[in-house]
């Protein structure tokens, strides 16, 4: 994961696009916490799956307990869920993450008219 670029450089590349004005975000220490808690949470009656919980950092350590317990999550259910935090690299993601519920929300607050002149145009043809 060290290919990733910190997500300072990716602010300051967003600071630089054509909707700059419109994107005044911050990365707070908790990420995505924030967004987390403006939703209620899950129903306590609704059935669901009790999914294996894993340590990222243990993982990038090579834990051979938590690799173990990643194996048999694998072989079970195909699922499991990482904890991110606590690692240079996992906290990188989480930032990220972050970023991307922010932008997500300034992009929803644009106008119409503002979001439409950004609007992706497919090309009509596909010869030239």
């Amino acid at each position: 994961l060290a290919y990733l670029p910190r997500p300072e450089s990716v602010q300051l590349l967003l600071s630089q696009s054509p909707i700059a004005h419109y994107l005044h975000f911050f990365v707070p220490a908790m990420p995505t916490q924030k967004y987390f808690a403006k939703y209620p949470p899950f129903p306590s009656n609704v059935p669901v799956l009790d999914l294996e919980y894993l340590s990222f950092t243990k993982l990038l350590a090579n834990d051979a307990n938590e690799s173990k317990k990643l194996f048999k999550a694998s072989q079970d259910t195909g699922f499991f869920l990482i904890d991110l935090q606590g690692s240079e690299e996992g906290d990188t993601m989480l930032e990220y993450a972050q970023m991307a519920f922010t932008l997500t929300e300034k992009i929803h607050e644009l106008e119409e008219d503002e979001l439409k002149r950004f609007a992706f145009k497919p090309p009509t043809d596909l010869f030239g």
